[in-house]
């Protein structure tokens, strides 16, 4: 996916207090931090950060 989908999908989620909240935060921290190396997974919340135990 491309970073203007993402953001397509950030303006387009739902009102405050439902998921769809969340996963703009998600995708804004995303496209904030993938150049210093985080994953997808990591900003969803759905990997172990590294180094941590499941």
């Amino acid at each position: 996916m491309s970073i203007e989908r993402f953001r397509r999908l950030i303006k387009d989620a739902p009102a405050p207090g439902d998921d769809g909240e969340r996963l703009a935060s998600a995708l804004t921290r995303y496209i904030d931090k993938a150049p210093r190396g985080m994953t997808l997974d990591e900003a969803l919340g759905v990997k172990p950060a590294s180094g941590s135990r499941a």
